[in-house]
């Protein structure tokens, strides 16, 4: 329903569109565990993002339990000042941001050759035969 009253706005007048979660990043030893509803709610503003033409979404994760009253300020200052992040984390006076990093995680080899010989035995299992 969400996205269909977005989608109902004329494209010249499509807002920057803020969604707030609580803990549903863990971006800190701090912080507990992710909040699983508020990281589906993260999810779907990734995909709102690139599917709905002409919003700028962005997710504003503050911590599952505040630390002192002036997270609200922090988060009334963050929605004010139109960054250019998609997605923030807010925790204390700290304002963090995601970004996509290089890494060989896909292109390195993840088998590692092996010589078969005594020291390196392979256990063979059958082939079932009655599926």
């Amino acid at each position: 329903m969400v996205t269909q009253a977005l989608l109902d706005i004329p494209l010249e007048k499509r807002p920057r569109v803020y969604v707030i979660t609580k803990g549903a990043f863990r971006v800190d030893g701090l912080d507990d565990a992710v909040n699983p509803p508020s990281a589906a709610l993260n999810g779907f503003v990734r995909v709102a993002a690139n599917e709905l033409e002409k919003f700028k979404f962005t997710s504003v994760d503050l911590p599952a339990e505040p630390a002192n009253d002036d997270e609200l300020e922090t988060l009334v200052l963050e929605l004010i000042c139109d960054g250019d992040e998609d997605e923030v984390a807010l925790r204390g006076d700290t304002r963090m941001g995601s970004e996509l990093l290089e890494t060989g995680a896909l292109t390195d080899d993840v088998v590692q050759p092996s010589t078969l010989d005594d020291q390196h035995p392979v256990l063979l299992r059958a082939i079932r035969t009655d599926v």
